[in-house]
């Protein structure tokens, strides 16, 4: 989404019907949260399509610090020094299956934030996870239920460490 200019605008998370509001997140509190889409319009359905297919990156952008973004609309355009500094961006890997009727979208996420020492927020990312039925087939009109698993890390590396996967692959996995 894009202004008059070209600039990229960010736009606020469809209304989760469990708040009433955008998606949000809680500082640094770890969790596991609802937010059901309640009716998925053509529009947003066809940017579903996108995502899924990866021809676009579904992206927001999140305050860097508790108190950021006071000061900042949070539809401040791209490129936009001040309102850039004071946030991070969230990009989700949304994974399912396109159809042509329908959909089928990966609607359980994974969030993991990292801190830095200071307590400024590094960076962020998103991404399905589609085992064991966490699913949903979708048409246009239907209701969207997302499912996140938020999970807030202090420094840059990943918790538990050790370099046991316990998933037992005796080769390295490539890209």
């Amino acid at each position: 989404i894009s202004d008059s200019r070209g600039r990229l605008q960010y736009v606020p998370f469809p209304t989760c019907d469990e708040t009433g509001r955008p998606l949000r997140l809680p500082y640094g509190l770890d969790q596991d949260l609802n937010c059901t889409v309640g009716f998925v319009s053509d529009a947003f359905f066809h940017l579903l399509e996108f995502y899924i297919h990866n021809d676009v990156p579904l992206t927001c952008r999140i305050p860097a610090s508790a108190d950021a973004g006071t000061s900042s609309s949070p539809i401040a355009p791209a490129g936009d020094d001040d309102a850039d500094a004071a946030f991070i961006p969230l990009t989700f890997a949304l994974t399912g299956k396109l159809q042509l009727s329908h959909l089928h979208v990966s609607n359980h996420l994974n969030v993991i934030v990292h801190a830095a020492a200071d307590g400024r927020l590094d960076s962020a990312v998103a991404y399905s996870v589609s085992g064991g039925g966490r699913s949903v087939r979708l048409v246009i009109g239907d209701e969207l239920p997302l499912r996140f698993s938020v999970r807030w890390v202090k420094g840059v590396g990943m918790p538990g460490g050790g370099g046991n996967s316990g998933i037992g692959m005796a080769k390295l996995t490539m890209c």
